[in-house]
């Protein structure tokens, strides 16, 4: 009976284990050409990352299965046809328009990129106004900003496809407020919008849940939808992306100010049930705490 006992306390310990954030463990940083452009190339057991060295943004998110979470491509074309199929991705696109347009947005010559430690990139934009960095641990990645210009604000941004594909009414997402969501907020019919300080996303037929989540509330506006790359068909368009945002309003306005700190990250479970939902908010409040 011991020895069962036993065995059984070891499979729970398991469990728990793979529930629980890792510690801070150093991430193998290597230098890429990639996608047209240098990289760093962030590997985990987790999470690969592609790190442009010219703006900072992120323009891959891989899955532990290979699976492109944002696969941003620079097409350079902005016309008829959306480009949420495209250069419009990347995390975590911070700064939109001038002044610093495209700050932390693949794609944009704003910054330089230099690693400070065997998992720290830091990001300076060449206008010496902003600086952040990326921190990277085995489950999940940290942005830090810790100058911004004073004269205007900014939000965080996650735009891409959930499991590397766009499927509006297949996939599911969800915040510390509202838990599990189903409904697909068109964004050029009925957004969503909200007080949240974390969110996650997910496909039924993908193990990993993607989620992001900032280190403190506020009162600021967050914002989430679904944007197809052709504006008639909206959500049944043949591609397109989520739009989640930390300090974005529904009128497009950047909200945010000063210093703050960002996570991004694979949970390895669906998000099903009211269950899941408590398991991922404990799993991300250890992390921000």
């Amino acid at each position: 009976m011991h020895g069962i006992l036993s065995i059984f306390s070891v499979l729970l310990l398991g469990v728990a284990c793979l529930r629980t954030p890792s510690q801070p463990a150093p991430a193998l940083i290597s230098e890429v050409f990639y996608n047209n452009n240098q990289h760093f190339k962030v590997e985990t057991s987790t999470a690969t990352y592609f790190i442009e060295k010219q703006s900072g943004g992120c323009s891959s998110l891989l899955d532990s299965e290979g699976r492109d979470w944002v696969n941003f491509r620079l097409t350079g074309s902005d016309g008829p046809t959306l480009s949420s199929d495209s250069d419009y991705r990347g995390v975590p696109n911070l700064v939109f328009q001038d002044p610093g347009n495209g700050i932390g947005h693949p794609g944009f010559n704003t910054c330089e990129t230099i690693q400070l430690s065997e998992n720290e990139l830091e990001v300076r934009s060449l206008d010496k106004l902003w600086q952040f960095r990326w921190i990277f641990y085995d489950t999940y990645a940290e942005i830090l900003v810790e100058k911004t210009d004073t004269s205007r604000a900014y939000w965080f941004l996650y735009e891409g496809p959930v499991a590397g594909k766009f499927a509006p009414d297949q996939h599911y997402w969800g915040n510390d407020v509202d838990g599990l969501r189903t409904d697909a907020p068109n964004i050029f019919k009925d957004p969503a919008s909200g007080n949240w300080q974390w969110a996650f996303f997910g496909d039924p037929s993908t193990a990993a849940t993607l989620f992001v989540a900032k280190d403190k509330s506020d009162k600021l506006d967050d914002f989430f939808c679904y944007m197809g790359n052709d504006a008639e068909k909206g959500n049944s368009s043949k591609d397109g992306m989520n739009v989640f945002g930390f300090g974005r309003s529904l009128k497009t306005e950047p909200l945010m100010t000063g210093t703050n700190r960002f996570y991004i990250g694979f949970y390895p479970y669906q998000i099903s049930d009211k269950q899941a939902i408590e398991d991922l908010n404990q799993y991300i409040r250890q992390i921000l705490n």
